[in-house]
């Protein structure tokens, strides 16, 4: 556990690194650490019971540290003028307009989906609070879509 959190003190501190540089979460290195760091920390509060391996967070730092380095050393050519770019600029921030609209839009529209899905199996939306529930759904919606060829309700598709 310890050295799952030291990695994870690890991922976010590049995230804020990357974060500084660029100033905007959207620069890719500071999204990529950002978004692993906060998916490790939801599964080890909210299902701390699953078998999480330090060393999976340490591949994510890793891999993390690549993204960091390639983003600088993309950077440093492109601001010296050794990079082939279709402007005479490099784009120094990342900036997506009404990206928070869009993003609250489509997770919305895609809770609005697993209410059906789930009802569709026998289970509710509140089941998905127990882990162990949340393992049993997934292993019969795997086992459903793999073994007995499932389709999802319409509502569902739609979404």
């Amino acid at each position: 556990m310890v050295l799952t959190v030291l990695a994870i003190v690890c991922i976010v501190f590049v995230a804020f690194l990357a974060r500084q540089q660029y100033g905007s979460w959207l620069a890719p290195s500071a999204l990529f650490n950002g978004f692993w760091a906060s998916l490790i920390v939801v599964q080890l509060v909210f299902a701390w019971d699953f078998d999480f391996r330090p060393i999976a967070a340490w591949f994510i730092l890793l891999l993390g540290l690549v993204f960091y380095l390639g983003d600088r050393f993309g950077h440093t050519l492109a601001r010296r003028g050794v990079a082939a770019t279709r402007t005479s600029n490099c784009a120094k921030r990342y900036y997506l307009r009404r990206g928070l609209m869009a993003l609250v839009t489509c997770t919305v529209l895609g809770l609005l989906g697993v209410p059906p899905l789930l009802e569709s199996r026998g289970y509710s939306f509140w089941d998905l609070l127990q882990s162990n529930m949340v393992a049993q759904i997934a292993r019969d919606f795997s086992v459903a879509r793999y073994m007995d060829e499932y389709v999802p309700p319409i509502p569902t598709r739609l979404l």
